[in-house]
């Protein structure tokens, strides 16, 4: 499922920006762009819009009034330069408020909100069983680069954290994918017998380790680190194949 939006900014160089990013995030799809929000009317009422990204201060009408005058189901973001109009955006039932200069972090915080609400489709469980070799049944559907991957948990070596985005390390890529999605997340959906939280920017899973020696599990080539907190649960995971 893909998110559809609008963006409606007087300001080329901001809804440049806007298309920018948003052609970075693969759930993001373009409907239209509008330099003014009278324009902007038609699509509303005849597209099925998810989103619109909505500036404030524009000549004809503030974003404000304009939101007042509208009915929409879509989610509001407002993009402005200006600090007081928080309130206005509460009352109004607006998801986000970005200010300028957005950058592509809390840009991408923002959108990733909607994408929950929606629940669209970023990182999705297949959850099975667990067979007698200790790897799960099983895939997650990731969003990358514009296409909906399949990765199989057996695949899965180990996932790093960053913010609001994970690169997920697999045996059969040389490249870790990347995807909208938290740690948080993934810790809520993998099993927790084959998979192991052992930092806050790392999960790992338990069959891929080699090694582990001076506070670091040893996975192919790679070091990856065990926080002090996660060392007990991790180590009762990793020991029992002990001989």
């Amino acid at each position: 499922m893909q998110l559809k939006y609008i963006a409606i900014d007087d300001e080329p160089p901001a809804i440049e920006l806007i298309r920018e990013y948003a052609n970075k995030i693969s759930f993001l799809d373009e409907v239209a762009v509008f330099d003014n929000c009278m324009d902007a009317i038609p699509s509303i009422q005849n597209n099925a819009i998810d989103l619109i990204f909505l500036d404030i201060q524009m000549p004809d009408i503030k974003g404000t009034d304009f939101l007042r005058s509208i009915k929409t189901n879509a989610a509001i973001i407002f993009t402005t330069a200006y600090k007081d109009y928080a309130l206005d955006g509460y009352e109004l039932g607006v998801k986000d408020y970005l200010l300028k200069p957005i950058t592509f972090d809390k840009f991408l915080k923002s959108v990733n909100k909607i994408a929950d609400d929606r629940k669209v489709l970023s990182v999705e469980p297949n959850l099975q069983h667990q067979n007698t070799n200790n790897t799960l049944d099983g895939y997650l559907l990731v969003n990358h680069e514009h296409s909906v991957i399949k990765i199989e948990y057996s695949d899965i070596k180990y996932i790093e954290g960053h913010k609001d985005y994970v690169k997920i390390h697999t045996e059969s890529r040389k490249h870790p994918l990347l995807t909208l999605k938290t740690l948080k997340h993934l810790e809520t959906i993998l099993d927790g017998s084959t998979f192991s939280r052992i930092h806050k920017s790392y999960i790992i899973n338990i069959s891929k380790v080699e090694s582990y020696r001076n506070g670091k599990v040893k996975i192919d080539d790679n070091h990856v680190p065990i926080a002090e907190a996660y060392m007990e649960g991790f180590k009762n995971k990793f020991m029992k194949g002990k001989i």
